[in-house]
Formats: structure tokens, C-alpha cells, sequence
């Protein structure tokens, strides 16, 4: 009996290569702002799995877009958090105020 790890093996293959510096670099920046794995950039340069390539990028797109969509209503959010707070604290300072005049005209008669 094998291990899933030899199973794995035996289907599949590695490939390596050297690049210059200069190079990874570029393929670095390049990789990082697909977001894509270096194995799918170098399908994709090949032209191989665009389909399933393609998939993913959309996918990326999708959830970019509701990252968007989630900082605008968080931001919305903070803002009526913000404008409640602040009616509070202005409700909670008039009531301190009246009471405090209460107090000092009680303090000036007795």
C-alpha cells in the first residue's frame, strides 16, 4: 500500500530552473499583484489551463470587489457609530450641566 504522499509523487512533477535576480524580481511583482501561484503564471505564459486560470482571477476580482464593498459599509457603520456616540456624550454633558446648576443654586441658598 502506498502513502498519500508517494500517490501524489507519482502523479506529479517537478520543475526548476534558474532566473537572474533582476528577473525573479519582475516575476515576483508580477506573481504578487495576479496573485497567482508561480506553477498558474507560468501556465498562464504558457497558455496552458487559461480556463481554469482565468477562473481564479475572476474569483480574485470577486472578492476584491466585496472587500470594497465591505470597507464602504464599515465605514458607513463608523460613521452612525460616531454620530450616536456623540449625540450621547452631548446628551449625557447637558444633564451633568443641569444638574450641576441644581447643585450650585442649592450651594448658594443653604
Amino acid at each position: 500500500m502506498s502513502t498519500a504522499r508517494e500517490r501524489y509523487e507519482s502523479k506529479t512533477r517537478v520543475v526548476t530552473f534558474r532566473v537572474s535576480n533582476e528577473l525573479y524580481k519582475e516575476l515576483e511583482i508580477i506573481r504578487e499583484d495576479a496573485e497567482l501561484s508561480f506553477a498558474d503564471l507560468i501556465k498562464l505564459g504558457a497558455g496552458i489551463a487559461q480556463e481554469e486560470i482565468n477562473e481564479k482571477l475572476e474569483e480574485v476580482n470577486y472578492l476584491q470587489d466585496k472587500i470594497y464593498e465591505l470597507k464602504q459599509t464599515i465605514k458607513q457603520e463608523q460613521e452612525k457609530l460616531n454620530s450616536f456616540i456623540e449625540t450621547a456624550r452631548e446628551k449625557v454633558l447637558a444633564k451633568l450641566e443641569k444638574q450641576y446648576n441644581v447643585y450650585t443654586l442649592f450651594s448658594i441658598v443653604f
